[in-house]
């Protein structure tokens, strides 16, 4: 194996954080190469006190915990990696998202202001806070936190869109259009900012405009049953003759049946009876995306790498903008060792979802393959 050479004037600490991030969380099958240029690293320049990859151990364990619903084990090793890991907020932000879950919001807020205390800049730990405030139904401090994360990241699609929302609920209809219409400055491909967006325009009497809304979202996503019903009421409510049950679009209730008992099958481990059911859904529906998506994720998971890739490109032909489709792409595509078209679909992702850790540290490890340390390492440094 090569290990690359490093000099001494390289930010060393940020490669250590980047090369455990590999190491622990995305790379998998990966391991090796990480941990052997990792050790490499800390040969020459030191190891650090406490490893990111313990943290992320315990992160990784916690989530496992949280998936699946038991609550106190998560809470336990949440707080394990905090007392280990005092400085780091994500364990804070994970459990506040577990005490939120339990419908413990005042130790939900104390767990996110502890993240924000240790990170004043996290935008997530502002926008989680102010979800729980969503909650309690105390809009304004809620809009006051997801002001705060958007001073940080203005950017950032989720506190944008539930700061809207909350305006919505204060019957402020124009600040809460002024939202939406930023949201889809941003994120034009995404059907739920057009529906949300015609959801304002309904409420300030902009009839047709809000149809039009409401027709971009159900080009995206033509099986949304909240948005053909307002756009079915809104066609009655202009007395339109074309307004036809516009719910028989959705008379693929079959193949949404089939998708749902395969989604049952998928989350308790069954994955050979959850990819007969989607095949089924496919034969009713082949334009479900969702289906062909996560076909792909189990395929993968079964390490059939040819039939997930298979699965990934017909998801991508119907959602072109999805990026996780193309990150299961591009993961596909390192499996079977094609890395050069792997690199593409990653970068493809990155272009639709520049914040995604993930699926940037997925085009590091391609990079790491294809010899190109120099580039691996320019992207750990904007990470």
């Amino acid at each position: 194996m090569i290990i690359p050479c490093f000099s001494r004037d390289i930010d060393i600490k940020e490669i250590k954080w980047g090369l455990n991030g590999i190491h622990g969380v995305w790379f998998e099958s990966k391991q090796d190469l990480a941990r052997s240029i990792y050790n490499e690293i800390c040969k020459n320049f030191g190891q650090p006190k406490n490893s990111n990859s313990d943290l992320l151990d315990l992160l990784n364990e916690g989530i496992k915990f949280k998936d699946c619903e038991r609550y106190d084990e998560a809470i336990n090793l949440f707080n394990k990696a905090i007392s280990q890991f005092s400085d780091n907020p994500r364990a804070y932000i994970y459990k506040g998202e577990i005490l939120f879950e339990m419908e413990k919001y005042d130790e939900a807020l104390e767990s996110y202001d502890n993240a924000i205390a240790v990170d004043s800049k996290n935008e997530i730990a502002y926008n989680r806070k102010g979800d729980v405030f969503f909650k309690l139904e105390k809009y304004e401090d809620a809009i006051k936190c997801y002001n705060e994360a958007l001073k940080i990241n203005s950017k950032y699609l989720d506190p944008l869109l539930d700061k809207g929302q909350s305006l919505d609920r204060l019957g402020k209809y124009e600040e809460s259009l002024e939202c939406f219409d930023r949201a889809l400055e941003i994120k034009p491909e995404i059907a739920i900012n057009w529906y949300y967006k015609g959801l304002m325009l309904i409420k300030l009497f902009r009839y047709r405009q809000a149809l039009d809304c409401f027709n971009r979202s159900l080009k995206l996503n033509h099986r949304n049953k909240d948005v053909l019903k307002q756009k079915d009421l809104l066609l009655m409510k202009l007395e339109n003759k074309d307004s036809k049950k516009l719910y028989d679009e959705l008379e693929n209730k079959d193949s949404k049946k089939l998708y749902d008992e395969g989604l049952d099958c998928y989350k308790n481990g069954k994955y050979h009876d959850a990819i007969a059911w989607f095949d089924k859904s496919l034969e009713t529906d082949p334009q479900f995306f969702e289906a062909w998506k996560i076909k792909g994720d189990i395929q993968y998971l079964m390490m059939d790498f040819e039939q997930a890739l298979i699965a990934y490109e017909e998801a991508i032909k119907i959602n072109p903008q999805n990026a996780d489709a193309l990150n299961g792409k591009g993961n596909s595509l390192g499996k079977l060792e094609r890395y050069h078209e792997a690199l593409i679909a990653y970068e493809e992702a990155i272009k639709i979802n520049p914040q995604n850790t993930g699926i940037l540290y997925n085009k590091v490890n391609i990079l790491y393959h294809l010899n190109r340390y120099d580039e691996a390492l320019e992207v750990f440094r904007v990470t």
